[in-house]
């Protein structure tokens, strides 16, 4: 079985809250506080909005 791009999108869109959630803390230690929860909206919004674009171009390649 070969994986198809349809495959890897969905699992990229199924994994953005735990990658929202790891970028979240990685911030929060730099930063030293913890973050708002209108940071941590933006910071999935920025995520999300990054995963769409990057799936917008692998399904250009199928």
């Amino acid at each position: 079985m070969s994986l198809v791009v349809t495959d890897i999108t969905e699992a990229m869109f199924s994994c953005a809250e735990g990658y929202a959630a790891l970028v979240t803390d990685a911030m929060e230690f730099s930063l030293g506080r913890k973050l708002t929860s209108a940071e941590c909206q933006s910071i999935f919004r920025c995520i999300e909005d990054s995963i769409n674009k990057a799936i917008k171009e692998m399904e250009g390649v199928e």
